[in-house]
């Protein structure tokens, strides 16, 4: 079982089972069927590779079916930190990734030793996170470096947070330090990079994609002078794929902030460069699963027999 703590968001699931008493295998539409409402997360598959690890079984029903209809509710549990569903496939089908849930239903007869059923069905799901404050005044968040004059230019950047949804804004705020240096700072430069790799059985990471997603100029900073704190909005694009971390994809997105210092050789010189991972969930709707086919008829006249309803979590990796 997973332990609680780990226990983040149950969905509820209701089976309908109608076995009535008169059923004949003749019958051209038999009255028995069964249902899924009011959410779906029978079992959770993530697939990627042929590698299997079962990390929750849970027996939800044995006893004697008979006439009617049967509600069986449970729940299945979910761990926190799950990756978001994901999908790559480049222009030319070369290059590919998914990441891929799919809803699992068995029913099984203990008396025939027979599946009645096995279905199962895609969902999309979306990562969860803990958000947390991006306190950036750690040592690492104020780089330092010389100027071709001796002088020294810093530069520190702050979020209030690193996770974000598509089409939300970003506040950034950023000081400018030249109180120790001869020269100014003539622009600054934001980006925003989104970076897309695959690791092979090797372990060799391979990059398939490397872009910018926003860039802008801003004004630098006078010699011998320590700015306020200046900020910049930036609106995180509407069409961004979810942030994913797994050991064979990594799908990243990261704010980088650059100032550049003026002088003769400013081209070589090498710029203050700020660093911080934005981690982003996307703001897809819900897909309401299609189950109009998910129907079974039993080959069997036996109106007390024993079904097990089994959910399971499993996880597939390569």
């Amino acid at each position: 079982m997973i332990p609680e703590k780990l226990l983040e968001k149950n969905k509820q699931v209701q089976i309908t089972l109608d076995s009535p008493r008169n059923f004949r295998i003749s019958q051209t539409n038999p009255k028995k069927k069964y249902e899924l409402q009011n959410g779906t997360m029978f079992q959770i598959t993530r697939q990627y590779g042929v590698n299997e690890d079962y990390t929750h079984i849970q027996d939800l029903y044995r006893g004697v079916i008979k006439s009617g209809d049967y509600k069986l509710p449970f729940q299945v549990p979910t761990k926190f930190g799950m990756n978001s569903s994901f999908v790559y496939r480049n222009s030319d089908g070369l290059q590919q990734a998914k990441i891929q849930y799919k809803i699992y239903l068995k029913i099984s007869d203990l008396q025939s030793n027979q599946v009645i059923i096995q279905k199962s069905i895609p969902v999309y799901i979306n990562s969860r996170f803990k958000f947390t404050e991006q306190k950036r005044e750690s040592e690492g968040n104020i780089v330092q470096f010389f100027c071709i004059y001796r002088g020294m230019i810093e530069l520190s950047i702050r979020t209030a947070k690193n996770l974000y949804k598509p089409g939300e804004v970003l506040e950034l705020e950023y000081i400018l330090n030249t109180t120790r240096a001869q020269r100014c700072i003539s622009k600054v430069e934001v980006k925003l990079n989104h970076y897309l790799s695959f690791i092979d059985d090797d372990e060799n990471e391979r990059v398939i994609k490397n872009s910018t997603l926003y860039t802008t100029e801003l004004p630098g900073n006078p010699a011998g002078k320590r700015s306020d704190i200046l900020k910049h909005s930036i609106t995180i694009p509407n069409d961004l794929a979810a942030t994913v971390k797994m050991e064979f994809i990594k799908n990243h997105y990261i704010l980088q902030v650059q100032a550049f210092s003026d002088g003769l050789l400013t081209s070589l010189a090498i710029p203050v460069i700020c660093q911080i991972p934005i981690i982003i969930l996307e703001r897809r709707k819900q897909e309401k699963p299609n189950l109009d086919d998910w129907k079974f008829i039993t080959q069997t006249q036996d109106n007390n027999s024993f079904y097990l309803f089994t959910s399971q979590q499993q996880q597939l990796f390569n």
